[in-house]
């Protein structure tokens, strides 16, 4: 047998004996090697080799512009799936936090933590040699981030930082536990296990213990996808998303095919409607919350497209066309994106 596989450094050209061969890898290298088709007569085959790269980019008063190097840069993303909205700008909108890794492979979601000054341009690793998931999230005072990190064994943990390097990285809890969040007051949210559920734990970063807040466990499926601003809904989803009271009652449906989630200040309520299909493309809506309220007024059984959102109190309507992953900045009109280049060739491997 002969197959696309990515042990850990990108996809390459692997072979196994059947029925009980031991898996051999052929290919190597900086390039990723995808799909393949044998040659009729069994003496070769034919795959896609080529390199991926994505990269940061700000969006703000000045434009657009490009943060991150070459290479493989993200961020936190507002998207379809179970991510969701983190804070990844400090407080004054200075500084852009994200995601550096050396190619793309089974460690697309984790990599070093990297700081980008907006007014200079320059970036610097924050936490250098720590591998972080896809999933960090600053406080609300820019002066700690949380993060989620595998172990030895691929289990996710919370770990939390100071950003001046003042002292090391210290584990929140010694269970695994998945989404860290920072919440106003300097309240941290995350996932933990129990058995074979997760259910949603609060603590403060100053040793207490950690305090369970779902009634019932969270699927692995829906996710954890964010808290509100004063602590008295969170959301989960994929499809549709829900709103959950915390302290108990009915939930509310948000929308369908979409993510969603608080901004940093937590007076916008983010949207991203996705095109059926991309990768990209689709719209974040942005909506203005009322004065006391966590969730916009919806409509019974929540929205289905952008175009739904029309009456309700919109602050923006951001085009994603081209746009790979978003994150929402200080303001609905600051945040930070992703873009995504593919470079490929056919290439055919003798296999004799």
């Amino acid at each position: 047998m002969y197959f696309s596989a990515d042990a850990g450094d990108g996809y390459h050209i692997w072979r196994q004996g059947f029925p009980r061969g031991e898996p051999e890898q052929m290919t190597f290298g900086p390039t990723e090697e995808e799909g393949v088709a044998i040659a009729p007569d069994g003496r070769s085959l034919v795959t896609s080799a080529g390199i991926r790269e994505s990269t940061v980019w700000v969006h703000d008063t000045r434009g657009d512009r490009q943060i991150s190097g070459e290479g493989f840069a993200t961020v936190p993303v507002l998207g379809m799936g179970t991510e969701k909205v983190c804070s990844i700008f400090s407080p004054d909108g200075k500084k852009l936090y994200y995601l550096v890794r050396k190619q793309a492979s089974l460690s697309w979601v984790s990599g070093e933590l990297w700081a980008a000054d907006l007014d200079s341009g320059r970036s610097e690793p924050v936490l250098p040699g720590i591998s972080i998931n896809n999933n960090f999230s600053v406080s609300p005072d820019g002066k700690r981030v949380v993060f989620e990190t595998p172990d030895a064994k691929g289990e996710p943990h919370a770990g939390i930082a100071p950003l001046d390097r003042g002292s090391p990285p210290e584990q929140i809890t010694g269970s695994i536990a998945r989404s860290p969040d920072f919440a106003s007051g300097g309240r941290i949210y995350f996932q933990t296990r129990e058995g074979d559920h997760l259910f949603l734990y609060s603590v403060k970063a100053n040793g207490e213990p950690a305090q369970r807040l779902s009634l019932g466990p969270v699927s692995n499926r829906s996710g954890f996808l964010g808290i509100s601003p004063r602590g008295e809904w969170w959301v989960s989803g994929v499809n549709p998303v829900i709103a959950h009271p915390l302290g108990g009652g009915t939930p509310i449906r948000i929308c369908e095919f979409c993510s969603a989630g608080w901004g940093p200040d937590g007076k916008y309520f983010y949207l991203r409607f996705r095109d059926i299909g991309e990768q990209g493309g689709g719209k974040t809506v942005v909506l203005g919350l009322a004065e006391g309220k966590d969730l916009p007024d919806l409509p019974p059984g929540g929205l289905k497209s952008a175009e739904d959102a029309q009456g309700l109190k919109v602050v923006a309507e951001i085009d994603m066309n081209g746009k790979a992953v978003f994150a929402p900045g200080p303001n609905p009109f600051v945040y930070a994106y992703t873009r995504v280049t593919v470079q490929r060739n056919i290439y055919r491997i003798p296999l004799e």
